[in-house]
């Protein structure tokens, strides 16, 4: 069976766990040689075999933590795995995987219509329309922006994401949803990933944790301006001659092409 190797990476907090409990071990042991010398692991060796065993036992333990300093600098790692495992490994991710869709101030795109749609039917998809989050059923349109951007309705909408994503999972907003979501996630929203398409308000946003792709049709004159896109998101793709609303345009080569680059993403965060 052939092997490969997939990438993998270790954050900064989990290379400091590790140190930490090697650090904790390295003490424990030289406790150890020091309180025993004559033996080994609750044997019998003698002295001095004992206080040396246990003395080797910690130096490796402390050149192994020095080797950390490497990790925190080079954080990104091989694995090797068998063919057919990591295909196996992605389909269970995916199978157990919330989508969290938030449609735009029209409710669009229709659930016939989200790109949710072609990711696959294993992905668990959960929609959410912004004037039921804010608690303004009755709002829609520009009256519905209105309240978001201008009354403080978006607060409201980020406070309620805040409550109702209790799982980890992959955030995907289209216009004014995309912005909800990077809001939510900036405030502490846990998302494996997040997509935004054609969320044009994000021009005024920052940098979020979470893994992230924006998207923005070339033509859509209220996009975020090149500095910012080359400065805040992880990546940004932006369609030639396709304007604000390509994404209803699910059949579209630039909506063909969005669904792909979300695919990848996913499995990526997998």
């Amino acid at each position: 069976m052939e092997m490969h190797s997939y990438p993998y990476r270790l954050q900064g907090p989990s290379v400091s766990l590790i140190g930490l409990l090697i650090a904790i071990f390295g003490g424990l042991i030289l406790f150890m040689a020091w309180s025993e010398p004559d033996r080994f692991i609750g044997l019998s060796v003698g002295f001095p075999l004992g206080a040396l065993l246990y003395g080797t036992l910690a130096a490796l333990a402390f050149v192994f933590l020095c080797q950390m300093g490497d990790f925190r600098q080079s954080c990104l790692r091989g694995i090797l795995v068998m063919d057919g495992v990591v295909e196996f490994v992605i389909l269970q991710y995916c199978l157990s995987m919330r989508l969290y869709v938030v449609t735009d101030i029209h409710n669009e795109p229709t659930q016939e219509k989200c790109l949710s749609l072609r990711l696959g039917s294993s992905i668990s998809v959960i929609r959410l329309a912004l004037n039921e989050l804010c608690n303004r059923p009755d709002l829609t349109g520009e009256a519905l922006h209105r309240h978001l951007f201008h009354l403080g309705g978006m607060d409201e909408v980020v406070d309620v994401l805040k409550q109702t994503i209790s799982e980890v999972g992959v955030g995907l907003g289209y216009s004014a949803g995309g912005t909800a979501i990077w809001r939510a996630c900036a405030a502490g929203c846990s998302f494996n990933s997040v997509f935004c398409v054609s969320s044009t308000r994000l021009r005024e946003e920052f940098s979020i944790s979470a893994p992230n792709h924006v998207f923005f049709g070339a033509e859509d004159q209220s996009k975020p301006n090149s500095r910012w896109l080359e400065t805040v998101p992880d990546r940004f793709t932006v369609f030639g001659g396709v304007g604000h609303s390509y994404y209803l345009q699910s059949a579209s080569e630039a909506a063909c092409q969005t669904v792909a680059h979300i695919s990848n993403g996913m499995e990526n965060s997998a």
